[in-house]
């Protein structure tokens, strides 16, 4: 690890696809949050209500008493990632104002491709065998830039139907993700598609759609006890020996190994 990035520990981090949760507490760690849908009631300091609509990051940090979430009754759900991460670092991240906060800890996010696969990528980071923290701790900073970043100008229909795309797979990787109809749907040739796909995106589109599984069912094994047939449908892969060797491929170890892991490492075993 390079010392560069000493003083930065990670916590938990996750992604929770129908929040509904109310908060309602003070923290004695800092936490990045994403919401990818949805909306998110928000009460200031001030004792103010505002809804943040997604997609919108917003933060928090030790000491303050944060009040957000889903008020109980009101059946709103988000989609959201989260991580949280403590030390000398974090702090010095706040106090030099690259953690904007205070006011309102939170901001739209006019590009909301680009910070979904910052975290994405974080998350990923740290869900690894051995977690990747130097680079987690690049992308945090990554979204901390974003944050601090002017609107992009506006996108051609063409390459906001590309992030569409993408939010799509994201949302749905269960489906089957054809590249001739999609390409159909947005009026350009596959080979184009393909092209833009990776440019715009950072990936190409066959990988995307197993990325997006993948982290699926990850999630699914660490947060569910679902059979592994089950996870493995509700990941795109209707076959449990091919989910198994992709997954394995993917994380080193075959599913049912990883949740067994993501559970010793939940208890502190």
């Amino acid at each position: 690890m390079l010392s560069y990035f000493d003083g930065l520990a990670f916590g938990a981090a996750d992604r929770v696809v129908r929040c509904n949760a109310w908060i309602d507490q003070a923290f004695d760690c800092y936490a990045m949050n994403y919401a990818y849908s949805g909306r998110i009631r928000w009460h200031g300091v001030d004792g103010r209500a505002i809804w943040l609509e997604a997609p919108v990051l917003y933060w928090s940090w030790p000491g303050p008493r944060f009040t957000y979430g889903a008020e109980v009754g009101s059946g709103e759900t988000w989609d959201q990632s989260y991580v949280t991460y403590r030390g000398a670092r974090a702090a010095a991240m706040a106090r030099r104002g690259l953690a904007p906060h205070q006011q309102a800890p939170f901001v739209a996010v006019s590009d909301s491709g680009r910070a979904r696969n910052l975290f994405d990528a974080l998350l990923a980071c740290l869900h690894q065998a051995i977690p990747a923290v130097d680079e987690a701790v690049y992308l945090l900073e990554g979204l901390y830039l974003l944050a601090h970043a002017p609107p992009p100008a506006a996108m051609d229909p063409i390459a906001a139907a590309i992030h569409r795309l993408a939010n799509d797979i994201r949302a749905t990787p269960h489906l089957s993700w054809n590249a001739e109809d999609e390409a159909d749907h947005i009026g350009v040739s596959m080979v184009h598609l393909r092209r833009l796909f990776a440019k715009q995106i950072g990936s190409p589109l066959h990988r995307f759609v197993v990325l997006a599984r993948m982290q699926t069912a990850a999630g699914l094994l660490r947060r569910t006890d679902l059979k592994i047939k089950v996870v493995a449908e509700r990941s795109g892969y209707p076959d449990v020996y091919h989910f198994t060797k992709a997954f394995s491929a993917e994380h080193g170890r075959p599913p049912a190994a990883y949740r067994q892991q993501a559970r010793r490492l939940g208890s502190g075993a």
